[in-house]
């Protein structure tokens, strides 16, 4: 039986594919990413007749010139070289900020992550683990430099460098964490492995021109401005965001699955063949209610969904240190039971529920 997929591995750690267009414009390469770098320089303080004083890092002045540009959440900016240009169409719904270089296979991604999202005491130091962790798994053959500590903008930040193969391409990441009071940044830059070296100190660069803003929580947008689509997958038919975009890394086991920067959703099919004879949804339901131990219960109602029997609510509560909401279903089809969930960060849950609903109440199977 398909185990109910209550992670978010992709919301907290920034694991997405991202495309790498080749000299010749071609779309072969895409790559998974996740943050950045930046440089500082130590000053050393020593005489003959002195005792060696342990140096601390300090703020560098960015050694960039360019145009400086603001994340879409107004949480911070960097600066960027004149041959540099935002990508529009992202690849990475979790991102804030997204710019390349094509000619040159050079890329940069700003993801921002509410310290109120995620439950506990979580310092600098593991939210890099956590990071790093993310990325070791998805690239094959992974290196990592060291880590180094340093200052940011005021803000303490570490930077580390990882080398792996994505999809069977080689790509070298800059990967930068600064943590401010609010938020933990990731600041990532990449390209392909036989270029990375090329462009290391050009990514240092931007890495240190991070600036964090001050920012009203109010205007950290949910999802809008969109139009719903409908997809057919799987023998699943939904209406989805024209902003979400199709994520095969949230669940092995998922049927449909998509994202957007605020929001996820996964549908995972069961065949009634496989269980018994006059299993019904109050059964199925039964069995997979265990998966959400820990979490709170609300709205629970007995409804049906375009013709479906179904059993909808909502949760909230912490999955793996992170604060989240949900909006569920439970469907019994034709010849299927269904799983159809979308989640977010607490912090956008009220927001975003009203879309979640929609896009839970759009569910039919296909013909």
């Amino acid at each position: 039986m398909k185990k109910i997929w209550m992670t978010l591995l992709a919301l907290t750690l920034a694991t997405a594919v991202i495309g790498c267009s080749s000299n010749n414009n071609e779309d072969s390469k895409k790559n998974t990413s996740s943050n950045q770098e930046n440089t500082v320089t130590n000053e050393e303080n020593s005489t003959e007749n002195q005792e060696p004083v342990e140096e601390e890092p300090v703020d560098e002045e960015p050694v960039i010139e360019g145009n400086v540009h603001s994340t879409e959440d107004g949480k911070a900016e960097v600066t960027l070289p004149d041959d540099w240009n935002l990508v529009e169409q992202k690849q990475n719904a979790l991102s804030t900020l997204e710019a390349a270089n094509m000619r040159d296979e050079k890329y940069i991604m700003v993801i921002s992550e509410a310290k109120t999202d995620i439950g506990g005491e979580l310092d600098l130091a593991t939210y890099a683990d956590l990071i790093t962790q993310q990325m070791t798994a998805v690239a094959q053959n992974s290196e990592q430099s060291d880590v180094a500590d340093m200052t940011i903008d005021g803000h303490p930040a570490v930077q580390f460098n990882l080398n792996g193969t994505v999809q069977g391409v080689d790509i070298g990441y800059l990967i930068t964490i600064i943590e401010t009071d609010r938020d933990f940044h990731q600041v990532v830059s990449w390209s392909t492995g036989s270029n990375y070296g090329n462009h290391e100190e050009e990514f240092k660069n931007i890495a240190s021109s991070f600036v964090a803003l001050d920012y009203d929580e109010s205007t950290v947008p949910a999802d809008e401005d969109y139009t719903l689509e409908t997809v057919d997958k799987n023998g699943i038919v939904m209406s989805i965001p024209d902003t979400w975009q199709e994520n095969e890394f949230l669940s092995p086991e998922a049927d449909l699955q998509y994202q957007s920067k605020n929001g996820y959703l996964i549908v995972l099919k069961e065949p009634k063949a496989d269980f018994g004879d006059g299993f019904e949804l109050e059964d199925y339901y039964g069995l997979i209610e265990a998966n959400f131990a820990g979490l709170d219960m609300v709205n629970n109602e007995e409804t049906t969904i375009n013709g479906n029997k179904a059993i909808k609510f909502d949760l909230n509560g912490e999955v793996e240190g992170v604060k989240l909401g949900y909006v569920v279903a439970i469907i019994e089809g034709q010849d299927h039971f269904y799983q159809a969930l979308t989640w977010t960060m607490a912090s956008t849950f009220d927001a975003q529920k009203p879309l979640f609903d929609e896009i839970i109440n759009s569910f039919e199977e296909s013909n």
